[in-house]
């Protein structure tokens, strides 16, 4: 079964306006928000480390044509936001850019076919250059591409109905290669028209983001890139940017030499932050978005901590369940501003308690993951630490875990390693404090 199609343990979504939630509290913003940062100048100065990364990234998007390179990093420790304000800064700011980065990423799914990407990439592109050049979009071309995106994509599906045997009468013979046939080398051009009419606007190079490796199985990952590689990889001025865990670059490097010779050799690995960074990432938040010189972060320092060891890390759950934290405390206790560790921890282990319960667990899973949650990162190897008589049987339990979103899992040497997320190490640790503990910076798997 598709881990992009099961329930998977997720932060809420925080329906309340983001900017209501903070003026609560005396910000002109959440200072919280868990959403990545754009590609923008008020966002760029949000970015806190990653300095030697980013000049690798930057290197690579301006001295090269055409090909690719992945990023490469653990769940939440904020690759989209990297990919999105150095694109910015190599672009030049806000200036009208020569590098044209797409302001969404491609989301890799596995029912995603090639036709379905190659339109998606083309659409991308012209957003991004209507946004950034608005005479382009007056252009007759962009109008003609814009139409042409449209039809190809009824096409598409057109064909997937036909090959389903939908045809309303037609034979239904046709293979399922009968789109990428017929539909492709018209895709293709579309993507080189556009690539055409960026270059008359000013734009030296194009960069597509494409995301989600990890929601794809290997040997589906490694198909899909052979049959794009010559559609994509070998096409100037197109500069492709993978985004996905750590380990998908020695993937490809294993599976598809023909992939792997169009994509730069050592992955940019971006290690989660430090707790120190972490600290000064929210800090720059909270100096942007108060109201008042004098106005500090609602949350206690300490809690901070206690998020960032119960997740190794994970920036993006710390600012998430940190936004909880403002919506519950403004429900139950609307008066407090200030979020101490002696308030914020009962509201923490409640609401982390709840998202576990959900999955309905039976008796025996709860009790290998809180095994795991005791031990720590622990590899399939270790089954007989967790009562098990083989490897397969605790593999079944870890793998169902995982496709849950109850443990990350990554590579390390040959073997795996799953590690509990958050909110499972906050619910089922021990009461005094959590178990696991961060990262450090060569901690590199």
């Amino acid at each position: 079964m598709l881990v992009n199609k099961m329930q998977r343990m997720v932060v809420s979504d925080h329906p309340v306006r983001l900017e209501s939630l903070g003026a609560h509290y005396g910000f002109s913003r959440n200072p919280y928000d868990p959403s990545p940062l754009a590609a923008g100048a008020e966002d760029s100065a949000l970015l806190v480390g990653r300095e030697k990364e980013g000049t690798a990234f930057r290197t690579f998007l301006e001295s090269f044509e055409r090909g690719a390179v992945l990023i490469e990093g653990g769940t939440g420790v904020g690759k989209t936001s990297f990919v999105n304000v150095q694109e910015f800064r190599a672009g030049g700011g806000d200036r009208r850019p020569s590098l044209l980065p797409t302001r969404q990423p491609i989301q890799l799914a596995a029912t995603l076919s090639p036709v379905e990407f190659l339109l998606s990439v083309v659409s991308n592109v012209l957003g991004s250059l209507q946004e950034t050049s608005p005479r382009a979009a007056k252009d007759p071309v962009f109008r003609k591409l814009s139409l042409s995106v449209s039809q190809s994509i009824v096409k598409s599906r057109g064909w997937e109905l036909y090959g389903a045997g939908f045809g309303g009468g037609v034979s239904t013979e046709a293979t399922v290669s009968s789109p990428l046939v017929v539909l492709l080398p018209a895709v293709s051009e579309l993507l080189d028209q556009t690539a055409r009419l960026a270059a008359k606007y000013g734009v030296e190079r194009i960069v597509v983001n494409v995301n989600n490796l990890d929601l794809v199985g290997p040997q589906s990952l490694v198909t899909f890139l052979d049959i794009m590689r010559d559609l994509t990889l070998t096409r100037t001025p197109f500069l492709w940017v993978f985004i996905g865990p750590v380990g998908s670059r020695a993937l490809i490097a294993q599976k598809t030499r023909r992939v792997s010779e169009l994509v730069r050799t050592d992955p940019i690995w971006l290690p989660p932050l430090t707790l120190k960074e972490v600290h000064a990432a929210i800090e720059a938040r909270v100096s942007r978005y108060r109201r008042h010189p004098s106005s500090e972060g609602p949350i206690a320092a300490e809690v901070i901590d206690v998020l960032y060891a119960s997740s190794a890390g994970e920036v993006r759950y710390i600012l998430n369940r940190c936004t909880d934290l403002l919506l519950e405390t403004m429900a139950e206790f609307p008066t407090s501003i200030v979020i101490s560790k002696d308030l914020a921890l009962p509201m923490l282990r409640k609401m982390t308690a709840e998202a576990v319960d959900r999955f309905n667990l039976s008796t025996k899973q709860r009790s290998v993951l809180s095994k795991v949650v005791q031990k720590g990162p622990c590899q399939p190897r270790e089954f007989r630490d967790f009562g098990f008589s083989n490897v397969p049987a605790f593999l079944r339990y870890l793998t169902r875990f995982y496709q849950l979103g109850l443990v990350d899992r990554r590579r390390r040497d040959e073997s795996v390693v799953y590690t509990p997320r958050g909110d499972v190490v906050l619910a089922l640790g021990t009461e005094s404090a959590p178990t696991t503990t961060g990262p450090t910076r060569t901690d590199r798997r």
